[in-house]
């Protein structure tokens, strides 16, 4: 089996936590699993949209058509009209009306805030996977007993389409290429991250800040960019073993700093995670673009060690 799920909807309403908690039910199953969020620079409003491969066999990417959609509302319809393919099942919200769509109820939690439950419970059982499969994840979420009974509703509410059936004890934890970023660091030494946030290096900075005492990482926060490589030259001159996270704009304002490790020969390692277009950018979208800008980044000449992982493994590896 080899499916992909597209869920689309309004930013806010859990449409990101719907498909990790998929994600987390899925590898659960046995299933390997390649997911891709897409979302605007955007707290409220705007559309966004997760893609979750899973299959037998390991994936590295998600395909342009989806086999599955769901539309929470009806931009996501229109938004994704060229993502179908011959057979695909469109899933909808049970106020819009779309031919042939199977139709289901999208409940919130609260008005405008979080469908995440009710979408997991109408994709498990379409996928004809268990109900019992989610009840691990939909008892994390706030507001639990709510949340349970709009995902039990919601589960009976529609027919199961497919056999998704277990394959196996659990294939892996379901990461981020981030987080590889992070453990791989932690596994190779890792003593010290710095960093100012900066999109879309920033879920380093929190994963990290959040199990600092767990992994026995100090993290720490300056107040701008410069500061920040300046106080890892400092570390790593004294010794220790420190990792700079930021993306382009963060890394342009630290080449000077850079230039000075060269010359003091101090390693540091600096994760750079790329996004899209010059200056401030798109900064929630990923790029490869800074990759020419990171091989000759700084004044003078010396070596630098450029590393540029392909996938989620490799992230990890590398880092290490």
């Amino acid at each position: 089996m080899d499916l992909n799920v597209l869920i689309g909807g309004k930013a806010g309403a859990g449409i990101k936590e719907a498909g990790r908690m998929l994600a987390g039910v899925l590898a659960n199953l046995g299933y390997h699993v390649f997911g891709y969020v897409d979302y605007p620079s955007l707290i409220r409003g705007g559309h966004n949209f997760v893609v979750l491969r899973f299959s037998e066999r390991k994936v590295r990417s998600t395909d342009r058509r989806a086999d599955v959609i769901v539309a929470t509302d009806r931009r996501s319809v229109e938004a994704h009209l060229k993502d179908e393919k011959e057979g695909t099942l469109w899933i909808v919200d049970e106020r819009i009306d779309k031919e042939g769509a199977l139709k289901a109820p999208f409940k919130e939690v609260a008005p405008g805030f979080f469908k995440s439950s009710s979408v997991l419970g109408v994709l498990l059982k379409v996928l004809g996977i268990p109900v019992e499969e989610g009840l691990p994840f939909i008892e994390q979420l706030p507001q639990r007993e709510k949340n349970l009974s709009i995902y039990r509703e919601a589960y009976s509410s529609v027919p199961a389409k497919f056999e998704v059936e277990r394959i196996g004890e659990i294939s892996g934890a379901v990461v981020t290429g981030n987080e590889c970023v992070a453990l791989g660091a932690v596994d190779g030494g890792l003593e010290f991250y710095v960093a100012y946030p900066m999109t879309p290096a920033s879920p380093v900075l929190h994963y990290l800040a959040a199990k600092q005492d767990e992994l026995g990482v100090k993290v720490v926060h300056p107040e701008n960019e410069i500061a920040v490589v300046s106080m890892a030259v400092g570390i790593a001159y004294a010794g220790r073993r420190v990792m700079v996270g930021t993306s382009g704009g963060g890394f342009a304002l630290m080449t000077e700093t850079l230039s000075l490790m060269g010359m003091s020969e101090t390693p540091v390692v600096l994760y750079e995670a790329q996004r899209a277009g010059p200056s401030t950018g798109v900064p929630t979208y990923t790029a490869q673009s800074d990759l020419l800008f990171v091989l000759f980044a700084g004044h003078g000449d010396f070596p630098r060690v450029v590393l540029a992982p392909g996938y989620p493994e490799e992230a990890y590896e590398l880092t290490r």
